[in-house]
């Protein structure tokens, strides 16, 4: 079925680069057909430099408490392939660290099992939020975003969102993912399902400003591939291409 797929199509569209090396390798023959483009997120939403959106940052964090805390951001599905498990176990291993707050916004089958961790081990640091869709306020609050995955990360919807806005990323070296981003520059890149080395490279981050600062600065380079004003015109020039090369 997949076969017939791909020979019948007139445009196959990716957005991952491993997804794009895979079917180009396996299908050399439709190598003229198959595109890649990024997906595209709202750079006016996803705007860390909007006072306004920074005013409700600041009251998002009054509301929870956390204001004045170093915040560590997980923002994905409360599932095995995002793996929450290892924030969790994070927060517990830096539960003496009282100006730390670890915030998890999502949801998905492995909520409860976060939620029992936190009750049985008394994680006061850890903040168990739900499913939100003003997920651009939760970026502007954080003081760094985590993306956990051991399948893969790139490029998943919330580490584009979260390179838009200047956050600061922990990010785990799964698939494409080292290929993409480099170490200590756009994200630091840390092993899967590793607690130790999420919480060590959480200290790392607490106490080194300027390293903050160069990751900030990288990941706010990304802004411009990510504009979806940019990319739908270029998927409309795909498009037409594909109309005007039809035969009828």
């Amino acid at each position: 079925k997949l076969e017939y797929v791909i020979e019948s199509a007139d445009l196959i569209l990716t957005h991952h680069e491993e997804l794009f090396d895979l079917i180009t390798s396996s299908y050399p023959n439709y190598k003229s057909k198959i595109m890649f483009l990024y997906k595209g997120i709202s750079l006016e939403k996803f705007n860390p430099f909007s006072s306004i959106l920074q005013k409700k940052a600041g009251d998002l964090r009054k509301s929870l408490g956390i204001d004045g805390k170093f915040v560590v951001l997980f923002l994905a599905r409360i599932s095995w392939d995002k793996d929450p498990l290892t924030f969790v176990r994070a927060a517990r291993i830096l539960k003496e660290h009282k100006d730390i707050a670890f915030v998890m916004v999502g949801d998905g089958q492995l909520r409860k099992e976060c939620l029992e961790l936190k009750r049985r081990h008394g994680l006061d640091n850890l903040y168990i939020i739900g499913s939100r869709s003003d997920t651009e306020v939760w970026y502007a609050m954080a003081d760094i975003f985590v993306a956990l995955s051991p399948v893969e990360n790139i490029w998943s919807t919330t580490l584009q969102e979260a390179f838009c806005m200047g956050v600061p990323s922990i990010v785990t070296s799964a698939g494409y993912t080292s290929k993409i981003l480099d170490n200590m520059k756009d994200a630091i890149l840390i092993p899967s399902n590793n607690p130790q080395a999420l919480a060590n490279a959480i200290l790392l981050l607490k106490e080194n400003k300027n390293l903050m600062k160069i990751l900030s600065e990288n990941s706010l380079r990304w802004r411009s591939k990510f504009d979806n004003r940019i990319i739908a015109r270029e998927l409309l020039k795909m498009y037409k291409n594909v109309l005007n090369n039809m035969k009828y």
